[in-house]
């Protein structure tokens, strides 16, 4: 379906290269899951198709977390700053904040000075704010653990995060949100000696 592009579109390559990912994903082969998605962006670079700016960050969002997988934490960072830019290029505040997400999996140590990875999450959550979604409450969460575990001066911002976070994943029917966001409130409520 890469090979044929020219004839049949976007749309098929994209199906079917996500679902042969997502197989090989299943069954941790992520380097070989990661190709499938690579092989089909560069199709469509050859071939001159463009993406939509969505489902091209999605590819390169997804590629990302393949990599880390992998092991690939620098082919991961890479693919990660090409999703952001197109995010922030299209505005859509769900893709910024997958992609912040993206970047803090990776972490401070391979992604970016700890600093920067607060900067993006927190643009991340202003972006996401007041729409109610589970990304926003992991955003949030991710922001939480950034702050906490950075220096002195940025705690205080913690402790109101984690529990907005905690605020939006209890109105969600979905436990995995909710489990990151207490694991954040956890992070900001345990200390020495408590």
């Amino acid at each position: 379906f890469t090979a044929a592009l020219p004839l049949a579109g976007p749309e098929p390559g994209l199906r079917w290269s996500r679902a042969a990912a997502a197989a090989d994903r299943d069954r941790f082969a992520f380097a070989e899951a990661a190709g499938h998605l690579s092989r089909l962006r560069a199709a469509a670079a050859e071939t001159g198709h463009r993406l939509s700016e969505p489902d091209l960050v999605d590819l390169l969002t997804t590629e990302a977390d393949l990599r880390l997988r992998a092991g690939d934490a620098s082919q991961a960072r890479q693919l990660l700053e090409l999703a952001w830019a197109q995010a922030e290029e299209a505005g859509d505040p769900h893709r910024i904040g997958a992609v912040a997400l993206g970047l803090d999996r990776i972490g401070a140590r391979f992604a970016m000075p700890r600093t920067d990875l607060v900067a993006a999450l927190d643009r991340a959550r202003r972006s996401l704010a007041g729409t109610g979604t589970a990304i926003e409450a992991e955003v949030t969460a991710a922001l939480t653990r950034q702050l906490q575990h950075s220096i002195p001066a940025d705690r205080p911002r913690a402790g109101p995060l984690a529990e907005r976070a905690v605020a939006i994943a209890r109105t969600l029917d979905d436990p995995a949100p909710l489990a990151t966001c207490l694991l954040a409130h956890h992070d900001v409520l345990w200390t020495a000696g408590t």
